[in-house]
């Protein structure tokens, strides 16, 4: 039952690690590929912050995995360690469990991630409107906070929910 659960969570969090790098490819691709960067001054900085937001988001998932590689080696550290009899390895397992739960709750359900997620798949497909017109419509008026300040809040994983 535990390998299952375990299974399942691991599975979500690499669909998450893979939506990361699907909206980091997006959003980096479209800018690279754009000729209205080169051409068009008075557009610029919606192609330059597009490249931010790619940067941003390929950090975060860079972050994320580092952090899970570092759980399942220190998981795997104590089971070689701390696990003299069945009831420690269990204690283990289950602590292991709790850890990817507390990630899936507090990281990939939760209300500010989904709302990134919608707002940069909005902000990649605007390609006519400006930084400003984009934060003010679609963030600010439900928020009240700019894309930018929504993006750093990303920071917001931190390393102890990572470690056992």
């Amino acid at each position: 039952m535990f390998n299952a659960k375990i299974n399942d969570l691991f599975n979500e969090l690499f669909q998450f690690l893979l939506r990361l790098r699907y909206f980091q490819y997006l959003i980096g691709n479209d800018f690279l590929l754009s000729s209205k960067f080169r051409y068009n001054d008075l557009k610029k900085n919606i192609y330059l912050f597009r490249f931010r937001l790619a940067n941003l988001i390929f950090q975060f998932g860079y972050q994320m995995e580092y952090r899970l590689k570092e759980l399942i080696q220190q998981t795997i550290n104590r089971f070689e360690n701390d696990t003299e009899n069945v009831e420690e390895f269990f204690n283990v397992h289950q602590k292991f469990l709790e850890k990817l739960e507390q990630i899936k709750l507090r990281v990939i359900n939760s209300v500010f991630m989904r709302q990134q997620f919608r707002t940069i798949a909005k902000f990649c497909h605007t390609n006519d409107s400006d930084v400003q017109s984009l934060t003010d419509t679609i963030v600010k008026n439900r928020r009240r906070q700019s894309i930018v300040e929504n993006i750093n809040q990303l920071d917001r994983v931190r390393s102890e929910d990572f470690i056992i």
